[in-house]
């Protein structure tokens, strides 16, 4: 199916850089519309669309034809959940079959967001926080946890910038 699919929209692709050279336009210049589905009860972030949803499905669809055919499709998968979620998920795929593996992957924006709520569930030492109520020391604990993950996701990304990753 993956294959029969991928051929079919190359065909599709050839016919739309068919119509673009009959108009005297470059072939590899097409217009193309994106249409994707996020699979979050909320889209709201700060900065992308679909930023807290763990999978995704798009299509680009052609802009040159009357047909408006599907050239591109994509399936992303972003299941960076915590150890529990991956075993769990392990274990089910392996009664289906049993050679998949899963691999945890967590990005940065997913380890800061654990290290401040491990840094912020840890017991407070006696005399840690000088705050004179307990609703001070709690925000002084908020502060403490917020610099902790700050400081630790800038050295991530300091790490990821030297040895040239992405995220």
């Amino acid at each position: 199916m993956v294959k029969l699919n991928k051929t079919d929209m190359a065909q599709k692709l050839e016919l739309v850089k068919e119509v673009n050279r009959r108009r005297g336009v470059p072939e590899n210049e097409i217009n193309i519309t994106v249409d994707a589905r996020y699979n979050s009860n909320t889209i709201v972030s700060k900065k992308k669309p679909g930023q807290n949803a763990t999978q995704v499905f798009a299509l680009g669809i052609e802009t040159i034809t009357d047909r408006k055919f599907i050239v591109a499709a994509v399936v992303q998968n972003k299941m960076y959940g915590d150890g529990r979620s991956a075993k769990g998920i392990e274990e089910a795929l392996a009664a289906v079959e049993p050679m998949w593996k899963v691999e945890r992957l967590a990005d940065h924006v997913h380890l800061g967001q654990s290290q401040f709520r491990a840094s912020f569930a840890s017991s407070i030492q006696p005399g840690m926080f000088h705050g004179k109520t307990k609703e001070e020391n709690k925000q002084l604990k908020t502060v403490f946890s917020k610099d902790l993950k700050c400081r630790c996701s800038m050295i991530l990304k300091k790490l990821m910038e030297k040895y040239d990753k992405k995220h």
